[in-house]
């Protein structure tokens, strides 16, 4: 997703003046750290998965991997990513329904750590 099209996004946010624009690529973990001056476990990274049909997004430090088994006991399925093509529509789509419904169905935030 662009800039640009995440700062429409967020724009009448608390977050809209948040957003940092850098002059290096970030678009790997290795890529962000190395332009914000710090380790790749300090950066963010954000999975996309189908769970029951449902697009969910899971927050993990920068260089953690789901573990498959740990994943499959916590959501009873096998993980199944969004494919890259896929992504931005249906983050769009998500950004169309209201508020409360998008917490509640379609953004699970879930922290899991190594």
């Amino acid at each position: 997703m662009s800039f640009e099209k995440v700062q429409e996004a967020l724009k009448g946010t608390e977050l809209e003046h948040k957003l940092i624009q850098l002059d290096q690529s970030s678009a790997t973990v290795e890529l962000a750290a190395k332009a914000l001056h710090t380790e790749p476990d300090r950066i963010a990274k954000t999975l996309s998965f189908f769970v029951g049909g449902q697009p969910i997004l899971i927050v993990v430090a920068g260089e953690a991997r789901i573990d498959n088994k740990k994943y499959k006991g916590y959501f009873h399925e096998k993980a199944r990513m969004i494919p890259f093509d896929e992504v931005e529509k249906i983050l769009v789509m998500c950004r169309e329904v209201s508020a409360p419904l998008r917490c509640r169905v379609l953004y699970r935030y879930i922290w899991m750590y190594r």
